[in-house]
């Protein structure tokens, strides 16, 4: 049949000319073309009109509604009324028409026009082609239903289940389509932990093993009793359907939003939610499917928010799948829609946040292991000096032709050895005794230069680019410290090249004219010092070179390497007040840059202190050693004896 909701009549005589339509309008309105005063004196609007879109009467609510657009009272066409308080369109209302027509009942989703409230527009046949319109909020959709179909329901296009005392449940022939004759298996899926039913949206199985998205509505809401109450259940819109409602409408939110069933199951999400998960879920699938929640199950963490003991938690999550896992924050509220069965997801990249964290723990770390290299070294000190000590002692007065003397000569080797590995330790820890002095970096390097050359054996060739300028200036430092610094960046530069290359010992001045934020340091402004050693090995993997100055870590084979030479640069330079960095060269190899404040050398020499005459005590007096190490106190008194 052809329905017309533009307000033209049709063709033939008009409603008050059809006798039939006129006796069905006296029936239905008691003869006084009124709406029955059950809809007469509703809150919400309502209105009545024939089936061709022609309205017989309106509620005060619905005038009320439309006081404010400039809508002529005597205006009759249905879709000029309802589209002045709804955002809708003609092709909506034929919808509705059609299916009301058809089963008794329709109802769709709208908006309020001009606002984002959410409402439901219902159209119930009544007799003879009149149609019954009214505008309901989303907790009233129930008692919207009309039993035009007869009783239970059973022509209307959704499920029906009356739960009673004494007789069997009562269901309509769409519900037993659906779920068979069992509504046990209904009323599980829709009850929380404490019995109480969950009006609002739920994913249901249905025949045949499907699970399908549908709106659930309850008179009475959660408080309904359980054991007597009326349950209607309808498919959703195609809208609704698609993941339409109010998380999806703030796309423009700069916030990753998530509406979401009790399960986990998807039902709208925002662009940055989309962004976020990386194009990897759809509204109706799992977020589980993407997202873990280490230590316990994601479906934990929801259950705890439903009931108030999470709510407003932030919990760190992960995106599982293609790559690295990726670090999200995840919050998880219950939404008030849907009768409180569904929880809003706010989620937020912690990539950031995460590598804040990492560092954070790192630097604890190399603190905690600065302090026990620190208090082992200071103990292990004592033990060589008293091995060196009587190793001394017992050299005294022997000579090479001696059998022990190789022996004790091995001893006094291995125990300077190990006093070097003390020396190293205690500079990781940054508790060495610096004696700082203002020098040349040029300086060293040519002071130096002679061992450097012996160090990098034949294979490895050793080149200096001083800074052109001339004017590199002083930097303050302890002399023999820099000098073990740089020794230990050539031996690690000449170990990145076994077939042999150049190592490069570059001096230049830097200025940074404001502060800067390097590999979690901050160099602040001013003039600094650059002591460079390059290679042209292989260069650093990126997935170690944060490590490289972390303390025993070394890329060498097992017996190669104590792990402790870059770690002690690291720890000289720091302790001097200056900053060391690893990179990659772009034309191939590493390089390790030192940078220290720059200091103008002064040519003003200080003036000698004046020198005081003293009398000659030789063979007078005692002294008196102080040292709380028994073996090392026993050595220094045979030694000053």
């Amino acid at each position: 049949m052809s329905v017309s909701l533009s307000g033209s009549r049709p063709s033939g005589r008009g409603a008050k000319d059809r006798p039939g339509l006129q006796a069905a309008l006296s029936r239905l309105l008691g003869g006084h073309g009124q709406l029955p005063v059950v809809f007469r004196e509703a809150p919400e609007p309502a209105l009545l009109s024939t089936v061709s879109g022609r309205i017989v009467e309106i509620n005060p609510a619905m005038r009320a509604g439309i006081e404010s657009s400039r809508l002529e009272p005597t205006q009759r066409d249905l879709g000029s009324w309802l589209c002045a308080v709804l955002d809708c369109d003609v092709s909506l209302l034929y919808r509705l028409s059609r299916g009301a027509l058809s089963f008794g009942f329709s109802l769709e989703q709208v908006r309020e026009l001009g606002s984002e409230r959410l409402v439901y527009l219902a159209a119930s046949r009544v007799e003879d082609g009149l149609l019954l319109w009214r505008i309901l909020p989303v907790d009233q959709v129930a008692s919207a239903v009309l039993p035009a179909g007869g009783d239970n329901y059973g022509v209307a296009p959704f499920a029906y289940l009356r739960l009673q005392d004494g007789p069997e449940p009562q269901h309509n022939p769409r519900f037993r389509e659906l779920f068979d004759t069992d509504p046990a298996a209904v009323i599980e899926q829709i009850m929380d932990a404490d019995g109480l039913l969950m009006p609002g949206r739920h994913r249901l199985r249905v025949r045949g093993g499907e699970d399908r998205l549908m709106r659930v509505f309850v008179p009475g809401g959660r408080e309904a009793d359980a054991e007597h109450c009326e349950i209607f259940i309808f498919d959703l819109t195609a809208d609704e359907a698609a993941g339409g409602g109010a998380v999806s409408d703030l796309d423009d939110l700069p916030s990753a939003l998530l509406q979401l069933l009790p399960d986990g199951h998807v039902l709208s999400m925002n662009t940055q939610a989309r962004r976020a998960l990386a194009d990897r879920l759809s509204p109706g699938d799992n977020l589980a499917d993407v997202i873990s929640c280490r230590g316990r199950p994601l479906t934990a963490l929801f259950e705890e928010a439903r009931s108030g003991a999470g709510q407003g938690q932030v919990d760190m999550v992960y995106l599982t799948g293609e790559g690295a896992e990726k670090p999200l924050q995840i919050t998880v509220s219950p939404s008030r829609s849907d009768g409180g069965n569904t929880m809003v997801a706010v989620l937020n990249d912690a990539s950031e946040l995460q590598s804040l964290q990492d560092k954070y723990a790192q630097s604890q770390k190399m603190e905690a292991v600065g302090k026990l290299a620190g208090g082992v070294a200071h103990d292990f000190n004592n033990l060589i000096t008293a091995i060196n000590g009587h190793c001394d002692l017992l050299l005294l007065g022997k000579d090479a032709t001696q059998a022990e003397y190789s022996d004790l000569m091995q001893i006094r080797q291995n125990a300077n050895r190990a006093a070097a590995l003390v020396r190293q330790l205690l500079a990781f820890s940054r508790k060495q005794t610096l004696n700082p002095t203002m020098l040349s970096p040029s300086d060293v390097i040519s002071d130096t230069l002679y061992l450097l050359d012996r160090l990098i054996g034949d294979r490895v060739r050793l080149s200096v680019d001083p800074d052109p300028s001339g004017r590199l200036g002083a930097i303050l430092a302890d002399n023999r410290q820099l000098e073990q610094a740089l020794m230990n960046l050539v031996v690690n530069a000449r170990d990145a090249m076994p077939r042999g290359g150049t190592v490069t010992i570059s001096t230049r001045r830097r200025r940074f004219r404001s502060d800067v934020e390097r590999e979690g340091s901050l160099i602040p402004a001013g003039d600094y010092v650059e002591l460079a050693v390059a290679d042209e090995g292989t260069g650093i993997d990126e997935a170690t070179i944060g490590k490289v100055f972390d303390p025993f870590f070394t890329t060498k084979a097992q017996g190669e390497g104590t792990g402790l030479g870059l770690s002690t640069v690291y720890g000289i330079v720091s302790q001097s007040g200056g900053f060391v960095f690893a990179e990659n060269r772009p034309e191939g190899g590493a390089c390790f840059r030192m940078l220290f404040p720059r200091i103008e050398p002064q040519e003003a020499t200080e003036a000698k202190p004046e020198t005081m005459s003293s009398p000659d005590l030789t063979g007078q007096g005692a002294v008196l050693l102080v040292e709380d190490e028994a073996a090392v106190r026993s050595f220094a008194t045979r030694a000053l004896r």
